[in-house]
């Protein structure tokens, strides 16, 4: 398709446009202003290069942002700061060679999370899963969905006896269950295991095989069918099934489930349980006139949800831009589907904090974000800082 002109000119005005807002609020006095421009994708590199000079949570951000060129993170990978250090560690941008180093760091949490990478080379992932002290990092190994397939064999055979000063959330063989990489095989044993956790994060892997996800779904403990019914992968027969638990939790996995078909979520909405239906309104599956009809609910958690949701149609977010509800207004203005000239009358509203979701939504107009960028108050600066929007 060819391209206009005029169309040329006005994504390279757009694009100055937004990089002068970036560039202004960079020179901020206030750190978290700064911090939060540092950690923008949409900052050019220039600007980066400034701020990877500036106080340590603002290099910090610097160093996991995405966009940062390979020049500056191999600069902070050498930081004095080991917060820096980490995050440079766990973005996924940071070149192999520099992951390479930072898997010889004397700290134990920079090599967690360069175990954690999935941008680490195979060769040091593996490495790091030899360490028989180190489980942190070894549990971040065996998450990572870039490690080999001969590692996630041999750290699936870790028990949880045998795992020395072992803490919640450092199981190596809890990590491989919900690794999206590992071999159906493996998951089909882990299912059957003794271990409800390990059973439990089975159930939640988008990769476990259908047959054992209707296994698990009859499993006596509620939060493994739990898991099942929040599985993206779990077939419509199942999750009309666990609709139906008499557990709430299970029930409410289901109601979340953005693959849940609509006449379920139609029935989980006359639960008697408040919690139920706020989960249903929040699931972007959720049909149209589901959300009309919680727009309308006396409870102002449901109304929030559904203002957030960015499923619900223009007509249901322009009545919400005026609830009476701060919170309601608040995830209307931070909704990406909210509309230009919906935005623009909530970028006016007399509360900051409705205010400062406008200026972090990535669908806010430019000049819309220009005038919040100028604002007193420091939490609309802080957000507009930190805008994700990106101009093609």
């Amino acid at each position: 398709m060819k391209v206009s002109k005029g169309a040329m000119v006005e994504v390279e005005e757009t694009t100055s446009t937004f990089r002068e807002i970036l560039a202004e609020l960079s020179k901020d006095t206030d750190d978290w202003v700064r911090e939060k421009v540092g950690g923008n994708p949409s900052t050019p590199p220039e600007i980066l290069a400034e701020l990877s000079k500036d106080s340590y949570y603002v290099r910090e951000a610097v160093g996991r942002n995405p966009s940062t060129p390979p020049e500056i993170l191999a600069k902070l990978s050498k930081d004095s700061d080991k917060d820096v250090r980490e995050a440079v560690g766990r973005n996924p941008s940071t070149p192999p060679e520099i992951l390479a180093e930072l898997s010889k760091d004397t700290r134990r949490k920079i090599r967690e999370k360069v175990g954690g990478n999935p941008s680490t080379p195979p060769e040091i992932l593996a490495e790091l899963s030899k360490d028989p002290d180190e489980w942190g990092t070894i549990t971040a190994v065996g998450g990572n969905p870039s490690t080999p397939l001969e590692v996630l064999v041999e750290l699936s055979k870790y028990q949880r006896g045998n795992v020395k000063g072992i803490v919640i959330g450092w199981n190596p063989r809890e990590a491989v269950g919900g690794n999206p990489s590992t071999p159906s095989e493996i998951l089909a044993e882990f299912s059957k295991d003794s271990d409800d956790w390990l059973r439990r994060v089975v159930g939640g892997n988008p990769s476990t095989p259908l047959e054992i996800l209707a296994e698990l779904s009859k499993d006596p403990d509620e939060y493994v069918r739990e898991a099942v019914g929040g599985n993206p992968s779990t077939p419509p027969e199942i999750l009309a099934k666990l609709s139906k638990d008499s557990d709430d939790s299970v029930r409410g996995a289901v109601g979340e489930n953005p693959s849940t078909p609509p006449e379920i979520l139609a029935e989980l909405l006359k639960d008697s349980d408040n919690w139920l239906r706020r989960v249903v309104g929040g699931n972007p599956s959720t049909p149209p006139e589901i959300l009309a009809e919680c727009s309308k609910d006396s409870d102002d958690w449901l109304r929030r949800v559904v203002g957030g949701n960015p499923s619900t149609p223009l007509e249901i977010l322009d009545k919400l831009s005026k609830d009476t509800r701060r919170e309601v207004r608040m995830r209307v203005g931070g909704n990406p589907s909210t509309p230009p000239e919906i935005l623009d009358k909530v970028s006016k509203d007399s509360d900051d904090w409705v205010r400062a979701e406008v200026g972090r939504n990535p669908s806010t107009p430019l000049k819309i974000l220009n005038m919040l960028s100028k604002s007193r108050d420091r939490a609309i600066r802080i957000a507009v800082g930190e805008n994700p929007k990106m101009t093609q």
